[in-house]
C-alpha cells in the first residue's frame, strides 16, 4: 500500500470451518478466524487512510492561512487510528437455521475484532428473521455494531420485495428502511427487472432518502448482445 511519506506491506491469513446439518436444518461456519500482520491495509483502509491525510493537510492549510499559529494536533499514525481502525485478529461465528412448517429462517452473526492502532477490542453481532407472506419476501433484523465514531450502537434493519409483471416480463419492487437505537438512518425504494425476447435487458431504478433531505437517485441498465 503507497501511502503518503511510506510505503507498507503485510499479509492477511484466514482459516474457517463450514457444516451443514441435514437432520436439523442448520447451516453454520465455526471458528473462522483472520489474522493480518500490522502492515496489511485493505483496499478500504487504504481508502480511509488516503481521505484521512487528505482531510489533515486541508485542515493544516486552513490554520495556516488563518495566521492563528493553531496546526492540527492529529499526526498520520493517529488519523490511521481514527479512521480506520486495522484488525490484528477477527474471530467469526454465523448460523442459519430453516425453521419447519414453511416458517421462515433465523439466523445469527457474530465477530470480534482486536486492532494494531488502537487498545480494546469491538464485539459485532446480528440477529434477523427472514420469510415469505405468498409472494412477498421479508427480512427483519437487529444488530449491535461499532460505528465510524466508535462507539457502540443498535441498528434495525427491514425490507420487503414485491414481485410483479411489467412489460411482459418479472420484476420486483423492493423497500428497505434502516434506523439506530439515536435516529432514522436510511430508506430505499428500487424497481428492477428485465424486459426482451431472451431477457437480454435489465434495468434498476432506485432512490434513497437519508436524514438531512439528502436524497439519490440512480438509473442503471444493461444490454446483453450476441456476436455472430
Amino acid at each position: 500500500t503507497h501511502l503518503y511519506g511510506r510505503n507498507e506491506k503485510g499479509q492477511s491469513y484466514r482459516i474457517a470451518y463450514s457444516k451443514y446439518l441435514d437432520t436439523t436444518a442448520t447451516n453454520f461456519t465455526l471458528a473462522a478466524y483472520r489474522y493480518s500482520t500490522r502492515g496489511y491495509y485493505s483496499f478500504t483502509d487504504a481508502l480511509y487512510a488516503h481521505d484521512g491525510y487528505r482531510q489533515y493537510s486541508d485542515d493544516a492549510a486552513k490554520a495556516s492561512t488563518a495566521g492563528d499559529g493553531l496546526t492540527p494536533s492529529l499526526d498520520m499514525n493517529t488519523l490511521d487510528g481514527l479512521r480506520s481502525a486495522r484488525p490484528r485478529n477477527t474471530f467469526s461465528l454465523n448460523l442459519n437455521q430453516r425453521l419447519d412448517d414453511n416458517l421462515g429462517t433465523l439466523f445469527f452473526s457474530g465477530t470480534q475484532r482486536d486492532y494494531w492502532n488502537e487498545p480494546g477490542h469491538s464485539r459485532e453481532y446480528q440477529l434477523g428473521y427472514s420469510n415469505a407472506l405468498g409472494p412477498v419476501d421479508y427480512n427483519v433484523s437487529a444488530s449491535r455494531i461499532r460505528n465510524t465514531h466508535h462507539n457502540e450502537e443498535t441498528r434495525y434493519y427491514m425490507s420487503v420485495a414485491i414481485p410483479f409483471d411489467a412489460f411482459g416480463k418479472s420484476a420486483y419492487l423492493s423497500s428497505s428502511l434502516a434506523m439506530t437505537d439515536r435516529r432514522y438512518q436510511q430508506s430505499q425504494l428500487s424497481i428492477s427487472g428485465v424486459s426482451g425476447d431472451a431477457n437480454q435487458l435489465s434495468y434498476t431504478l432506485s432512490g434513497a432518502n437519508q436524514p438531512g433531505g439528502n436524497n439519490m437517485a440512480s438509473v442503471n441498465t444493461q444490454y446483453r448482445t450476441l456476436l455472430q
